[in-house]
């Protein structure tokens, strides 16, 4: 049951973020933030722990690709 929650919240933030990010270059403002620092880390670890971004989130999926391209994701 735990599990389950965490992978419906997980599903929720994907989507959230989606949302967020639409029509917009960065998280929070118009600048690279520590908001997108904590949500590509965030991502990531979805990534490794097996917890899929869903394939409607296009605007989510363009952040990752373009803020994991900088050289500082590279770090």
């Amino acid at each position: 049951m735990l599990a389950e929650r965490g992978r419906a919240r997980t599903a929720w933030f994907f989507e959230m973020l989606n949302r967020q990010l639409a029509g917009r270059q960065f998280v929070a403002g118009g600048r690279y933030t520590i908001a997108d620092i904590v949500a590509l880390v965030t991502v990531n670890f979805a990534a490794r722990i097996h917890l899929a971004m869903p394939e409607s989130c296009n605007h989510l999926r363009r952040w990752q690709e373009t803020i994991s391209a900088r050289p500082s994701a590279a770090a």
